[in-house]
């Protein structure tokens, strides 16, 4: 399967979970042409093609691999290079995974001639669809690959709203890690303020909606004087 030269690869995704699902529809609408998708869960599949229309939906992850010239692999990072090592990608396609913390070497496996790999990490935290579909525009996406894929991924990025990033090499670990404190670290922190709500006699609700005024406003107040000024 080839696109012309001046329109977007046709794109086939592994993995029909929140992040596989919600890149599906975001590519989808922003134009980009979503040929396949790939899951073993029946359920999943189906959603996928109904949010998704016209896609092709397959089981197993080889079936796509005549379908499409872009190949996303949207799968738990312990999966990755079990996935990887089951495809062989033919001359012409490139691959790239969606994790935060894995380089693009784990993808090595499926290289033939003439075929590249990368990674396309955004930072969005992918608890709903809609939410994490709108959450895309003005993210930021963490791109991998040689010069030729990382151009494509960085259009790519910018089709769905979002802003790419090249990182350095050796710093995956470090952002990721930040990533993980400023989604599942701020979380935890969200849970003890409201426990401490609690015994003040507030709701989960109520906790929120009195100190969440207060997290924004400092927030606001780092981006504006910097984190050590912020600090009252």
């Amino acid at each position: 399967v080839h696109s012309s030269p001046d329109e977007p690869p046709i794109i086939g995704i592994v993995g029909a979970g929140a992040v596989g699902t919600a890149l599906g529809v975001a590519l989808a609408r922003a134009g980009w042409p979503v040929g396949a998708v790939a899951s073993r869960d029946p359920a999943r599949r189906e959603r996928f093609r109904a949010l998704v229309p016209g896609v092709r939906a397959f089981a197993e992850a080889t079936a796509i691999l005549d379908e499409v010239e872009l190949v996303i692999l949207a799968v738990p990072d312990d999966a990755l290079a079990g996935t990887a090592g089951a495809l062989r990608m033919y001359s012409g396609q490139a691959m790239i995974h969606t994790s935060g913390a894995l380089g693009a070497e784990v993808l090595a496996p499926a290289m033939a001639a003439g075929t590249q790999v990368g990674a396309f990490h955004p930072l969005v935290a992918f608890a709903d669809l809609e939410l994490a579909v709108a959450a895309l525009h003005g993210a930021t996406v963490a791109i991998e690959g040689d010069d030729q894929l990382a151009d494509l991924l960085a259009r790519m990025a910018e089709a769905i709203g979002a802003t790419a990033v090249r990182l350095a090499p050796g710093t995956k670990a470090a952002y990721h890690a930040a990533a993980v404190l400023a989604a599942g670290g701020f979380i935890a922190l969200l849970d003890a303020i409201a426990e401490l709500g609690r015994v003040a006699g507030l709701d989960e609700p109520g906790s929120l909606a009195i100190y969440g005024h207060l997290v924004e406003g400092t927030l606001a107040n780092a981006r504006a004087l910097g984190i050590a000024r912020a600090l009252t």
